[in-house]
C-alpha cells in the first residue's frame, strides 16, 4: 500500500471520528442536513477491492477479496509499464426488500496493481475460491 492510499484511509477514518458529525448526524431537524465533506470515499480510490500480493514457489499471487462476484464478470487487463488492471462491478444490493442495515456498497471498481516483474498475459492465470479472486504468475 503506498502512503496516498494509507492518507486518504487516515482522512475518512479521522472524519468519522470528529464529534460534530456525529452531533449532525442524530439531529432530527430538518433544517440541519448531514455535513458535506471532501474526505475521500472508498468508491472513489484504490482501496477496494483490498488485496494482498506475495510470492511463493517462483510464483506471484495477488489475492483480492470480492465475496459473492461471478468470476466471469471480473476483466483483467495487463496494461504497459507492468500494470495489471482489475475491473468489475460489486453488487450488494438486493430487490425488493427493506433493509434495516446496509454496510456494503454497490460499486464499479477499477483497481491498478503494480507488478514486480513483467509478464505476458498469456501467463496470467485465475482462480475464485471462497470469495476470494487471485491472479497468478510465474516469474520469469
Amino acid at each position: 500500500m503506498n502512503f496516498d492510499n494509507l492518507k486518504n484511509i487516515y482522512q475518512f477514518a479521522e472524519h468519522f471520528q470528529k464529534e460534530e458529525y456525529w452531533q449532525n448526524l442524530f439531529q432530527h431537524q430538518s433544517s440541519n442536513p448531514l455535513p458535506i465533506t471532501n474526505s475521500p470515499s472508498i468508491k472513489n480510490s484504490n482501496i477496494f477491492p483490498v488485496c494482498d500480493m506475495y510470492q511463493k514457489n517462483n510464483y506471484f499471487y495477488i489475492d483480492m477479496e470480492l465475496p459473492g462476484m461471478d468470476s466471469n464478470k471480473i476483466q483483467v487487463n495487463l496494461l504497459d509499464n507492468n500494470i495489471i488492471e482489475v475491473k468489475g462491478y460489486y453488487r450488494s444490493l438486493q430487490e425488493n426488500c427493506a433493509y434495516y442495515l446496509k454496510e456494503r456498497q454497490n460499486l464499479q471498481f477499477i483497481k491498478q496493481i503494480a507488478l514486480p516483474n513483467r509478464v505476458e498475459e498469456r501467463n496470467l492465470q485465475f482462480s475464485y475460491k471462497n470469495g476470494i479472486y487471485t491472479i497468478y504468475f510465474r516469474q520469469n
